[in-house]
């Protein structure tokens, strides 16, 4: 759960001589992957990997522009390894690339996601259960400044509206799942 102030969450500790910080894992942002992307047979895990990393950087325009070697630095991939995953990417549709340039001179990539793409057969598992909560009935605040995303069914937000994605669970999943098998859930 998130809150207002989450620097008043962090905890500093001792450990091993190093000093330590417990910090909210969605305290800078987060990004929304699609399952297709990670199921996609066409793409290497490197590749995968970029476009997470990138996915966490969109805005509401569905753009991001971190700095090529802020990528490599923090994926610890090198630039040529950048660039050959990132082909792979834009060659079967996932992301479209242009170049940015400040007085004549290119200053940085812009990367634009794609909200389709046609897709080979057999590219992806025919298996796969399909999702409950379906991308039209979410509802999100993506801009430069605030990258978050309220998961919500029928405006039923299942972070405020008692008790949580377990009373989401009961009420739109399961609804003949008993208050026992709740309890044993959320141990």
């Amino acid at each position: 759960m998130r809150n207002k102030n989450t620097k008043e969450k962090y905890k500093e500790t001792e450990q091993q001589g190093k000093k330590e910080k417990n910090v909210p894992l969605n305290s800078k942002g987060y990004g929304i992957v699609s399952k297709i992307v990670m199921q996609d047979n066409r793409l290497n895990v490197v590749s995968k990997a970029i476009y997470s990393y990138l996915r966490c950087f969109v805005n509401k325009d569905k753009i991001c522009f971190p700095l090529k070697d802020t990528i490599c630095g923090e994926l610890k991939i090198s630039k040529n390894t950048f660039e050959k995953y990132l082909k792979e990417l834009i060659s079967c549709g996932y992301i479209s690339v242009s170049r940015k340039r400040i007085n004549g001179r290119f200053s940085h990539n812009i990367y634009y996601f794609s909200d389709e793409i046609t897709i080979p057969q057999n590219t992806i598992p025919d298996n796969t259960i399909p999702d409950i909560i379906k991308p039209d009935e979410v509802t999100t605040n993506n801009t430069i400044f605030n990258n978050t995303t309220t998961p919500t069914y029928n405006n039923y937000n299942i972070y405020s509206n008692g008790g949580g994605i377990f009373d989401y669970y009961k009420k739109y999943i399961n609804p003949k799942i008993s208050d026992i098998e709740i309890s044993e859930l959320k141990k």
